[in-house]
């Protein structure tokens, strides 16, 4: 009899047990038409069917600029509670600072367990991307001189901080550039409008020994690895977000983002030729886990859902395809030719690398590459999307390079070794 009524509680249970939601929404996008053409202050005529075998809670629109890999619209957001929604509405194109250029319509639906995306190439003409100047961090044995270099003009000192430079990175929209310390602990954000400090942050932890590792900044948002394991996002506004700690003996070494996603790469403290990319929703639950025996240096969404992750281990260098959805990847083309540590892309198919002793341009379609500096100690760089220019640093001297030709257009002295770089555009 015991049994029976164990039986009886048991097959109950399983009745009542809620069932997994696999399915995800299904998007179909009737309007805009692809490549269609706006402008600054237009609306985009938004027409759309959303079905699911749930209840789809939430409907959101926005503009994605993959290339800034940021929303350049506020999203707008719809609450349909039905399996089936069909969305017709105008979306205003409200930014008159918006650069021309192509742009992602994304239509995303949530049904609570399953999120997804569909994307529809637009054009929106807007004002002209134009560069400012390149910021040029000078470091002395415990301090840092910020250069800003103007083309046609002499380099003019516009900051000093008591730290040593590891990082710089701008956000153009706020015009704040971020300065990420080598040694210290002491994060600061500095308004390159007003040239004044509007932000510092000590630690990431309760203990004041944070050795920062890496920045990147992600739809405005900027997340910050340390040492101890730990990444933590703030927003705009230096309100904290995103926060993240590596598990067990592993640490950071490595963080890079895509449009929703955050990629943590760790080294283990007992194995750090052993690499392990984990993709994370910003809101920070894991999606996937990668485990490589070679370091990633290098992560590019080079369409909707699909992007190249970028290994380095010796001096052989290896191009993943990684399907963003599945998550999945497969081995694109590897080579021997050099040891890099970064990665700039300068398109889908084309890339700069970085290694301590030379600078080359590579391209994935054609497998030509170009040196653009060699002979070089502690190499740094940074890309000119508008010009079509690198800033090439090593030592104490900077020297501008023609991207496709690989001539040297400009060569300048500073009196201490360039510890990084940044290019600064208008809003």
């Amino acid at each position: 009899m015991t049994y029976r009524f164990l039986f009886i509680i048991l097959l109950t249970f399983v009745a009542c047990k809620k069932e997994s939601d696999n399915q995800k929404p299904i998007i179909e996008i009737i309007s805009p038409n692809e490549n269609s053409v706006y402008s600054v202050l237009g609306k985009i005529e938004v027409s759309a069917s959303i079905q699911d075998d749930g209840i789809i809670q939430s409907v959101s629109v926005s503009v994605y600029d993959f290339n800034a890999k940021r929303n350049v619209l506020k999203p707008k957001y719809f609450y349909p509670n039905s399996n089936t929604f069909q969305l017709n509405d105008n979306y205003i194109i409200s930014d008159s600072l918006i650069y021309s250029g192509d742009y992602y319509l994304t239509i995303t639906a949530n049904d609570d367990e399953n999120q997804t995306t569909a994307y529809r190439l637009i054009k929106i003409q807007g004002i002209d991307k134009k560069k400012i100047s390149a910021l040029i961090a000078c470091t002395r044995v415990t301090s840092t001189d910020i250069h800003e270099v103007k083309t046609g003009n002499s380099p003019q000192l516009i900051a000093s901080f008591d730290k040593v430079c590891q990082k710089l990175t701008i956000n153009n929209y706020h015009q704040t550039m971020w300065f990420l310390p080598g040694a210290g602990n002491k994060l600061i954000g500095y308004d390159l409008l007003d040239q004044r400090i509007d932000f510092e942050y000590n630690h990431l932890t309760a203990s004041n020994s944070t050795i920062f590792t890496d920045m990147s900044l992600n739809d405005e948002k900027l997340y910050v690895a340390a040492k101890s394991g730990h990444v933590k996002g703030f927003n705009p506004n230096f309100g904290e977000g995103f926060i993240y700690q590596s598990p067990g003996s592993s640490f950071v070494k490595r963080i890079f983002e895509s449009q929703d996603l955050l990629i943590v790469s760790e080294s283990n403290l007992t194995n750090q030729n052993e690499t392990v990319a984990t993709i994370y929703k910003v809101s920070g639950s894991p999606k996937s886990s990668l485990v490589y025996n070679k370091e990633l240096i290098g992560f590019h969404e080079v369409r909707p859902k699909v992007a190249y992750l970028i290994f380095a281990k010796d001096s052989t260098f290896y191009f993943y395809e990684y399907d963003l959805d599945l998550g999945f990847s497969s081995q694109l083309y590897s080579f021997q030719g050099g040891s890099f540590n970064e990665v700039i892309p300068i398109n889908h198919q084309e890339f700069i690398l970085i290694g301590n002793k030379k600078v080359v341009r590579f391209n994935l379609a054609t497998k030509y590459i170009l040196d653009l500096k060699a002979n070089l100690v502690n190499a740094k760089a940074a890309y000119d999307d508008v010009n079509q220019q690198v800033y090439i640093a090593s030592g104490n001297e900077l020297t501008i390079v023609d991207v496709q030709s690989g001539a040297t257009v400009n060569t300048m002295l500073f009196q201490e070794e360039i510890t990084a770089i940044a290019i600064r555009y208008n809003r």
